[in-house]
């Protein structure tokens, strides 16, 4: 069976992430290369490797923890970064996000309209008008944010949680 290797991953990059939870590693903590290597059965460097690293990385942050790999090369050793560094990574991802959505914008209002068909062309402008405000969005935040702390504060309030899409379907969009 062809994807029974990916079935064996997804169960040890959970586990891996688990068992540093469970051991309770907190930040500053450093773990071997090899132990991750252990733990996911995959050779250090190779691409399965460094994709269940990236998995077992997002596993993590629900947990507030932030697998750090810069100097790994050097030390052979990845961290747990230090909590006082999460705003900042939050940061970056949500930066790299953004240049993500330019990206496909960009992608899209490139796209050669005359290869499309009536339907492709629809679900492209649909696809072009929703990522544009998406983006709007983001770019104005801080305004969009005062205005709604002003006129309608309970839309601010997720609790806890990060806030699922805005039909309340639980997909996102």
């Amino acid at each position: 069976m062809e994807d029974q290797p990916l079935l064996r991953k997804l169960p040890l990059t959970a586990r891996c992430a688990e068992e540093i939870v469970r051991q309770g590693w907190k930040e500053g903590h450093s773990i071997h290369v090899t132990w991750f290597a252990k733990q996911l059965g995959e050779t250090p460097g190779s691409l399965e490797f460094e994709t269940a690293i990236s998995e077992v990385r997002q596993l993590l942050e629900p947990h507030g923890l932030n697998l750090v790999g810069r100097g790994r090369l050097a030390t052979q050793q990845f961290k747990i970064g230090l909590q006082a560094h999460n705003a900042r990574e939050t940061r970056n991802k949500t930066r790299r996000g953004q240049r993500l959505i330019e990206r496909g914008l960009t992608l899209a209002v490139n796209t050669d309209r005359a290869l499309l068909n009536d339907a492709e062309r629809k679900q492209l402008d649909h696809v072009i008008e929703k990522t544009a405000l998406k983006l709007l969005l983001l770019r104005r935040s801080g305004a969009v944010r005062r205005v709604l702390k002003k006129h309608n504060p309970e839309l601010l309030e997720n609790g806890d949680k990060p806030a699922g899409p805005p039909d309340g379907s639980g997909q996102p969009e």
